[in-house]
């Protein structure tokens, strides 16, 4: 095929695991000859790297369904990819904007669907209130990343990250930069800007995110002395109970030497099941421990991306997807069985990785995105 210009719009500044997936898509285009633009808020800026022309839009986003034409024009766009269709959704929806105004771009429109919209729904269950996204977003040629849906839902293409095993050089010397000693567990433990309680207003939400840093704290602490964790997050957890732990907290990494600290970890911790830091511990075979609650806490329902709801958004994604085979389940409120369910992967992590190894070659038999996008 000859060589395209392509435009990537990545609108939604706290969407960084789906404006991610787009710019893993965008690089291997890119290394396939083609042109692209990454069209996104400042603050997603370094996903662009070298290759990849990047294009401001925070000051555009109020007024973006009659900015978009002008973006085609400035790139020479001959196609236009939604990074992530849901993502461009709750911009529209937030500022009012016109969604029928992606189909008057100025070239045709490819969705990449980080959620298998067509089967989750259009409703996100927030638990303090819901938002709605435009139904006509569904009517775009799509492409959905494996695993962050099922490898036979349509569309779907291999996305697992390129993240190889740490190598043992690589843990000694992350283990000698945090001074642990032989026999300790590194615990690594991501965390994003909206799952701090600073970052809502609804009292419920507030509440929700405040309350599980501390009680997980304590399980960490019911582990013993020789665990080591490390905090990746935009701000450092606050409670009382981290003075019982080795803690150690390290701001927002580029996402190469986020792979690297979460590579070499013992355990990876995750309380959102869409969390794209989830795959990078699956590529690099990192034992991970996802708590999800199953009963209402602190007047939430059941949470799969703490502090949020997203039951009922979620559910149809993780059903049947054999991804969570990858990794260990487990309710955080239930904390004698979170506790085990930790200890278990510290202690023996084999079986879990085996599953993890079955996964990514299965995965591996998917088109690339990059191939999937161009036979669109």
């Amino acid at each position: 095929m000859d060589a395209m210009r392509l435009l990537f719009l990545a609108p939604l500044a706290g969407a960084f695991g789906e404006a991610l997936q787009g710019a893993r898509l965008a690089a291997s285009l890119v290394a396939r000859g083609h042109q692209v633009t990454l069209a996104a808020p400042g603050n997603l800026k370094g996903l662009a790297g070298d290759r990849i022309a990047f294009e401001r839009i925070d000051d555009a986003l109020p007024r973006l369904d009659r900015e978009l034409p002008r973006l085609v024009a400035r790139a020479r766009a001959e196609r236009l990819v939604l990074v992530d269709v849901a993502a461009v959704g709750k911009v529209f929806g937030a500022y009012e904007l016109d969604a029928a105004a992606l189909g008057r771009a100025g070239a045709p429109v490819f969705a990449l669907d980080c959620w298998n919209l067509p089967e989750t729904g259009i409703v996100w269950d927030y638990g303090s209130h819901t938002e709605t996204i435009a139904r006509s977003l569904l009517d775009f040629p799509r492409l959905a990343p494996a695993p962050a849906v099922r490898p036979d839902a349509p569309g779907a293409f291999a996305a697992l990250p390129a993240t190889a095993p740490a190598t043992d050089a690589e843990r000694r010397r992350l283990a000698a930069d945090l001074a642990m000693a032989d026999g300790d567990h590194l615990v690594v433990w991501p965390t994003a800007i909206w799952q701090h309680a600073g970052a809502h207003v609804q009292p419920v939400l507030r509440t929700i995110a405040g309350a599980l840093p501390p009680l997980i704290l304590r399980h960490l602490a019911a582990l013993g002395p020789r665990l080591q964790l490390v905090h990746v997050g935009p701000i450092p957890l606050e409670a009382p109970e981290i003075e019982a732990l080795r803690y150690r907290h390290v701001g927002q990494l580029a996402p190469w030497a986020f792979e690297r600290v979460v590579a070499c970890a013992d355990l990876l911790l995750g309380f959102n099941a869409a969390a794209t830091s989830l795959a990078t511990a699956v590529a690099a075979r990192v034992p991970i421990l996802l708590g999800l609650t199953r009963r209402r806490w602190n007047g939430a329902p059941p949470l799969r991306a703490w502090p949020l709801s997203l039951e009922k958004f979620l559910a149809p994604l993780m059903a049947g997807n054999p991804y969570y085979d990858a990794m260990r389940i487990a309710d955080p409120l239930d904390a004698g069985a979170w506790i085990a369910a930790a200890r278990e992967l510290l202690d023996d992590p084999t079986a879990l990785r085996a599953r993890q190894e079955a996964y990514a070659a299965r995965v591996s038999t998917l088109p690339s995105g990059a191939e999937r996008l161009l036979t669109l």
